[in-house]
């Protein structure tokens, strides 16, 4: 199993495991992917949440994976994959650490995954990386297609969400401009969009982290609720006195 420091020291960049894998040098190591510095991050919100389920689209060699895979391990959870190809390396390295079991993985596009999946009506999933095609219209038809099947609750990640940072530049090629485009413009969506709060972090390239509006303040009227039920809050309390009136 992936133990907790093993793991600090591959979201670091000290401990590079990609490199002990068959083939591993020709798709590039794990300290080269842009995901890396994120690990801590996905496997804290994975964590948090018992038996949780994750819907990965997009796997390449495996480095987001590897972060959901320990917490599913931990709070008896699963994660499902998706993507065009095949990931050998990504398998490889999720077998190293003995974390198959929790894996399923489907090779082909995420849209017939998707599909299949609502058509089910059975999963539901906790925590949702969209993370494969990276055009606007890909990105786009990912989110609408994760809609139905994400949880009351349920938490939306994007990568790549901004275009460009402090750390880059317009002088990008064409194919990698055109990438940060179209998540760029789904970030843009995200956040005019009423329906859903969230935001994206500021660094390497920009995780945004998305809830449906409505999950996220019925969670902290909840709070408020039990706060009053314990005596944290006095009875009379109302949230829109406090803070003010919802705008219409």
């Amino acid at each position: 199993m992936l133990d907790h420091d093993t793991f600090l020291r591959i979201a670091s960049g000290e401990l590079n495991p990609g490199r002990q894998l068959p083939g591993g040098e020709t798709r590039g190591a794990l300290d080269t992917s842009d995901m890396r510095q994120n690990l801590p991050i996905l496997y804290a919100l994975a964590a948090g949440i018992a038996r949780c389920r994750v819907l990965e689209i997009g796997t390449s060699d495996g480095t987001s994976a590897l972060a959901f895979l320990k917490a599913a391990s931990e709070v008896g959870g699963h994660v499902t994959s998706v993507d065009i190809a095949d990931v050998p390396i990504a398998r490889a390295l999720i077998d190293q650490y003995g974390l198959l079991s929790y894996w399923s993985f489907y090779r082909g596009p995420s849209g017939t995954l998707l599909r299949e999946l609502q058509a089910r009506g059975t999963s539901k999933y906790d925590l949702v990386l969209i993370d494969g095609d990276h055009s606007y219209e890909g990105a786009k038809a990912d989110l609408q297609q994760v809609e139905p099947i994400l949880a009351p609750g349920g938490v939306v990640l994007t990568h790549d969400s901004l275009m460009v940072t402090s750390d880059h530049d317009w002088s990008l090629p064409e194919g990698q401009m055109r990438c940060k485009l179209g998540c760029g413009l789904l970030t843009l969506q995200l956040l005019r969009d009423p329906a859903w709060a969230g935001m994206y972090l500021p660094f390497n390239c920009n995780l945004g982290i998305w809830r449906k509006r409505a999950d996220l303040e019925g969670a902290i009227e909840r709070g408020v609720d039990e706060a009053k039920r314990v005596g944290l809050l006095p009875s009379h309390f109302h949230v829109e006195d406090a803070i003010g009136r919802r705008a219409p």
